[in-house]
């Protein structure tokens, strides 16, 4: 397709894709820049370009496409997950608090780093690194359900029902608000 149009940024993301997966992030990366050249607003190709520099060790211009994936399209909050094929659980969680030791107000780190320390069973340092999120962008209606789940888990269910009453304020559609603000308001 790249042959017949050059001009088509989806054929060079998905090449660039195909390429990321198939482990030639060099080429990968050319491929997903040239995409965002053409179009600079396209979240997938933000996403795989932020995972491609991540494989490469450029953390800090990984979180950076990443981010912008998300600000794009929020859907693309997952993308700095760690739990993949080229990054242990603990380099990620380490990355994170790299990043925000040069970045610390850096929303999306903290969210993610907050993420990654109530899965390691850290709610009182998860619920601070929610908190700081949140204060630095009161925005992101899926750290409030994060914040929201770990409450509800506490048995804070007044707190837990705020949080995705919160998130629904942002989003009236997200349906796992909808789901857990009934059962938080159903257990009060």
């Amino acid at each position: 397709a790249i042959d017949s149009n050059k001009q088509d940024s989806l054929a060079w993301a998905w090449r660039g894709g195909a390429r990321l997966k198939l482990g030639f992030v060099n080429s990968a990366i050319v491929d997903l820049k040239t995409a965002l050249k053409l179009d600079p607003h396209y979240a997938w190709a933000h996403s795989e370009l932020g995972q491609a520099k991540r494989k490469a060790g450029r953390q800090d211009e990984a979180l950076k496409h990443i981010t912008r994936a998300h600000c794009l399209d929020a859907l693309f909050l997952w993308a700095y997950r760690g739990k993949d094929d080229s990054q242990s659980y603990e380099e990620a969680m380490s990355d994170l608090r790299q990043f925000l030791k040069i970045k610390p107000r850096c929303a999306l780190a903290h969210a993610w780093l907050g993420r990654m320390l109530c899965q390691e069973g850290d709610d009182g340092l998860a619920i601070d690194h929610l908190n700081e999120a949140l204060s630095l962008d009161s925005e992101m209606a899926l750290v409030y359900v994060w914040r929201g789940k770990m409450r509800f888990q506490s048995r804070d269910r007044a707190g837990a029902a705020w949080d995705f009453i919160s998130a629904l304020k942002l989003d009236p559609q997200y349906g796992q608000a909808h789901g857990w603000l009934a059962r938080a308001l159903y257990e009060m």
